[in-house]
């Protein structure tokens, strides 16, 4: 069986039906956090998670012989488990977004080319594999949808994927809804619901240490109350390039 590491974490590659999987132990053990994060996002979040996309139920005869397959030393698989979650790359990604620390998007992005979708031995072999063209084909679209998000008339005039990502500015959430293709009210509201801004629509002061929004401070005299101060939150390039994951991951689903 393959292995792989993916933020200093080594693992086994385990297929399930053909297709690689992690098992709840895997995702903890990559993300950084506990099974029961990952159990009890699964739980409070159960309409977000459809079987067969996200993850996969086995049990039975199934869950023999996958076990059989599987080192026990690994402690990928309980011993005496009567059924198994096996995650999908929707499910990892749809458990990245939900833990949203910067850990869990960067190990799911190496995942994604090292562990979900590895490069085929040989690059000619995909060519007479219609499950890999398959897979190429969406890596590709994917690519493509983001890349042609540009930042609109009165934003930086950069592709939105590096491009974006690189850039030191940042923009209003006006802007920031225009590249992503939604409301103003409707971001806003999203960032509230993340915990990106408080309820004041001023940054958190941990999305401001993570380099995902910034403010912008003006003075200005009040004719009643003298001089006073106003905060304007702002998308940075990186805050950006999150955004636009959240809401492809979330139209992909």
């Amino acid at each position: 069986m393959a292995t792989v590491t993916v933020g200093g974490v080594t693992s086994q590659i385990i297929n399930y039906q053909a297709k690689p999987v992690c098992t709840t132990r895997q995702l903890a053990d990559f993300y950084a956090c506990t099974e029961k994060n990952i159990a009890d996002n699964f739980q409070r979040n159960a309409d977000r998670f459809d079987e067969g996309r996200h993850f996969i139920r086995v049990e039975g005869e199934d869950l023999r012989k996958l076990k059989s397959d599987i080192p026990a030393q690994s402690g990928y698989v309980p011993d005496r488990a009567a059924r198994l979650i096996l995650w999908t790359e929707k499910g990892a990604a749809r458990h990245a977004k939900m833990l949203s620390t910067d850990r869990a998007w960067d190990v799911f992005e190496a995942l994604e080319e090292s562990y979900f979708r590895p490069a085929p031995a040989d690059p000619m072999a995909a060519l007479n594999d219609p499950a890999a063209l398959r897979t190429l084909l969406l890596t590709h679209t994917e690519k493509v949808i983001a890349l042609e998000q540009k930042v609109v008339e009165d934003a930086p005039k950069v592709a939105f994927h590096d491009c974006v990502a690189a850039s030191p500015d940042c923009i209003t959430v006006k802007e920031a809804a225009q590249v992503i293709g939604t409301g103003q009210n409707r971001l806003m509201n999203r960032l509230r619901q993340m915990r990106w801004l408080n309820r004041r629509n001023e940054p958190y002061q941990e999305m401001i240490e993570r380099g995902l929004l910034q403010v912008k401070v003006r003075q200005y005299q009040h004719a009643e109350h003298g001089l006073q101060k106003s905060i304007t939150p702002m998308v940075t390039g990186r805050g950006l390039v999150r955004l636009q994951r959240i809401y492809l991951e979330d139209a992909l689903a």
